[in-house]
């Protein structure tokens, strides 16, 4: 469950393992990309352990990791972190309990796999791997400009094994995301 309890707090109530959890994040009153300078956003995401989001900046070609201190965060915000190599990112994934990012490259035929072995996120980032998720036929039939072609939309099966993504000329396609880790193939 969430809910709105004043302008710019938001209370997150989760069942996990048969518990409740439950966190208020506060953010500074119509805060905006510009505010912390990312200009076009596509997606954003919190890490598992909530202290962290993922905002995936379309024209900064990066995502942007900022950490909530005290589960805040304001305008004006530095980020604690950037993951590069990225050239038009969509959806955004944490997996492996915030120490993986997966991103979905809507200017490319990729899907992006970074790992930090903490879950600080400290600094920039290039790409740990790489996966290729569409032939270049497909791709190509999307590319109508060189922010288009790729996937745009990702998500992760709760278990973390699958990853599904959805582009416009693929439509829906799913991946052993398990085996994609273990070996580097797709």
């Amino acid at each position: 469950m969430i809910e709105i309890v004043e302008e710019g707090t938001l209370a997150l109530e989760q069942a996990k393992d048969g518990q409740k959890h439950a966190a208020k994040i506060e953010f500074a009153s119509g805060i905006t990309p510009e505010d912390v300078d990312l200009k076009r956003t596509e997606d954003c995401r919190f890490s598992p352990s909530g202290n962290m989001i993922a905002v995936a900046g379309f024209v900064a070609e990066s995502i942007t990791l900022f950490k909530l201190s005290y589960r805040r965060l304001s305008k004006h915000a530095e980020p604690s972190g950037r993951l590069m190599g990225s050239a038009y990112p969509h959806g955004v994934r944490f997996i492996q309990d915030g120490r993986g990012v997966l991103v979905a490259d809507a200017g490319a035929p990729l899907v992006h796999y970074w790992h930090e072995d903490t879950t600080n996120w400290q600094g920039d980032h290039q790409p740990t791997r790489s996966f290729k998720i569409m032939d270049d036929a497909t791709f190509l039939a999307g590319r109508h400009n060189a922010q288009e072609g790729g996937p745009k939309g990702l998500d992760i099966h709760p278990l973390g094994d699958f990853l599904v993504l959805t582009s416009e000329q693929q439509g829906f396609a799913a991946f052993d995301l398990s085996s994609m880790l273990a070996t580097g193939q797709s």
